[in-house]
């Protein structure tokens, strides 16, 4: 009888490892011969140790696939696809996975599906050519408040600057979070004015647990796994929906983007509550990238005694006594414009998600409706045939001494297509404004000996953040009066 037994499990595990073995060989080998036209997929068992997903597709840059329970995933590899992918967009979208995404966060798919749909009754398409649904209204109001013109430039000098040179001003004997919370505060006052803080002075540290807990937004957690998500999550569409019951006249130092963004979903019958859910996306795009890439900038300079000076002398000219001159850093400072491009190549290495609305081939291959498709920057970022051996180390001079490599294809951090971040300009100019106030003010000194390390292992849109515990203690010294 055991001897029986024995041989039955035999056959069972010789039958299971057979057919297992069968449907890989089928699956991965024999399969994509019939099917040339289609991405490879990538096997799930790699047969080469120590090599990445997208080494293992190397030298032919090639879309591959992925299967991620149960769904079926395409992967652009290469400079050219991905921006194949942002030139098709009549095919290929983030609308879909916007959608998704209001719809995590709380409202309902009637009301998610709201915003992706046209609307030619609103006010907002009148005398328009072609009428846009709201979620293209939002962009386009983030174009009027962002791109360069006179509502960029109030924003910029009527309050980001003051902002800055305010918050950089430490009482002798202070201990602040420099960026962490003093970067926050910075944007939410430039955008619904000292109001907002004063009503929540805790949002710039509810937002910092927000960057902790996001990705399981992002991945559609089930509440009873993200409680600690949900919480911050209410706190903060609380604190935005709070503020917008107060009447205009206590809050009138907005940003006329929040008003536009207000009266547009009022007029579709959006109650407070709904509005801030809404806003809360763009709070988030505004908020969740300037403080993280002025951190790793000023982790990079505290190392390097050599660069700071250099930076330093640099942005000289510009600072004055309760001013800075920020067209003389965005014109004038080519060293300071190169590290912070450099500072974006190694930092910005999200992957960013669209959906196909139609079947399209990119790459040679057919991509088809309905699957959704990863642009992974990283892979752009890192390559070394563009950036040379070790892309994965700072080199200050990079665009200094190759200026033509800033319009390089494979450097993307702010994205492409339609869908370019419309921040790009605020952001940069902060952060130079930050650094020359910062080097210009003080002489610094590092606390902290180890080099904070990304936190690759936590998703997040853009500027990667630092893992927690690998904050970068700084000395700072007054170094005097400026004239």
């Amino acid at each position: 009888m055991e001897a029986l037994l024995t041989g039955l499990l035999a056959r069972v595990a010789f039958t299971a490892i057979a057919s297992l073995l069968s449907w890989r060989v089928w699956r991965f080998t024999i399969r994509p011969r019939f099917y040339p036209q289609e991405p490879k997929e990538l096997p799930y068992w790699i047969p080469c140790k120590n090599r990445t997903t997208l080494e293992y597709f190397l030298p032919s840059r090639e879309p591959f696939s992925m299967t991620i329970a149960g769904e079926t995933i395409y992967i652009a590899t290469s400079a050219k696809d991905v921006n194949d992918v942002w030139s098709s967009s009549k095919t290929i979208s983030i609308n879909p996975i916007a959608e998704q995404m209001h719809v995590a966060a709380g409202l309902s798919k009637e009301q998610a599906n709201f915003l992706f749909q046209v609307h030619h009754e609103a006010s907002y398409n009148v005398n328009k050519v072609k009428p846009v649904i709201p979620n293209q209204y939002f962009i386009e109001l983030h174009h009027q408040q962002l791109h360069p013109g006179p509502e960029l430039e109030e924003l910029i000098k009527g309050s980001a600057v003051p902002s800055i040179i305010e918050h950089l001003n430490f009482p002798k004997g202070a201990h602040p979070a420099v960026i962490q919370k003093e970067g926050k505060a910075i944007i939410i006052e430039a955008y619904y004015g000292p109001k907002m803080l004063e009503m929540f002075p805790n949002l710039s540290k509810d937002f910092t647990e927000w960057e902790h807990v996001a990705w399981k937004l992002l991945f559609s957690l089930p509440s009873f796994l993200s409680g600690d998500m949900v919480t911050v999550k209410q706190n903060l569409f609380g604190s935005l929906a709070t503020y917008l019951r107060l009447p205009r006249n206590e809050r009138p130092d907005e940003a006329p983007f929040v008003t536009r963004i207000e009266d547009m979903l009022r007029e579709h019958g959006f109650d407070e509550d709904l509005i801030g859910t809404c806003l809360f996306f763009h709070f988030w795009a505004i908020n969740g990238n300037v403080y993280k890439l002025a951190f790793w900038l000023t982790a990079h300079l505290s190392q390097d005694p050599e660069l700071m000076q250099q930076i330093r002398e640099e942005v000289q000219p510009a600072t004055k006594i309760g001013s800075i001159d920020d067209t003389f850093l965005s014109e004038k400072c080519p060293a300071l414009s190169s590290l912070v491009d450099e500072t974006l190549r190694l930092t910005v290495t999200s992957s960013l998600a669209r959906q196909l609305l139609q079947t399209t081939v990119i790459g040679g291959k057919t991509l088809e409706k309905g699957r959704k498709i990863m642009l992974p920057i990283r892979g752009l970022h890192y390559d070394e045939s563009i950036w040379g051996a070790s892309p994965d180390t700072l080199h200050p001079k990079r665009f200094l001494e190759n200026p033509k490599m800033a319009k390089n294809t494979s450097f993307r951090p702010w994205g492409g297509g339609h869908t370019l971040c419309p921040g790009r300009f605020l952001a940069r100019r902060m952060v130079n404004v930050f650094v020359a106030e910062l080097l210009s003010k003080y002489e610094i000194g590092v606390e902290s000996n180890v080099f904070p390390r990304g936190d690759g292992a936590r998703p997040a849109p853009g500027v990667i953040p630092w893992r927690k515990g690998d904050d970068v203690l700084l000395r700072l010294t007054p170094r005097g009066v400026r004239t």
